[in-house]
């Protein structure tokens, strides 16, 4: 099972359970067949924004968390290695 579809049962399922990551990033289920994506984005002003996106498909809803989540460089799969602060 890959990362959208593990994503995508927990978000359908009737508990209706949120996903939250550090750093700006969220997803849960409002309700049957509505699932929505929160998230952090930078404005226009230098201000942080939230933005919201709604989904029908907890499918779609989970591939967009994971695509915010890899542009966003969110979760220690992401982060920068131990290994790398060593060199320096």
């Amino acid at each position: 099972m890959d990362e959208i579809e593990m994503l995508a049962a927990v978000l359908a399922h009737p508990a209706e359970f949120e996903i939250t990551l550090p750093g700006g990033l969220t997803m849960c289920r409002l309700d049957e067949n509505h699932f929505t994506v929160e998230y952090d984005h930078p404005g226009e002003d230098g201000e942080r924004e939230w933005r919201e996106k709604t989904f029908r498909d907890p499918r779609a809803a989970a591939k967009f968390f994971v695509e915010k989540r890899h542009a966003m460089k969110l979760g220690s799969d992401l982060s920068p290695s131990d290994a790398d602060d060593e060199d320096d």
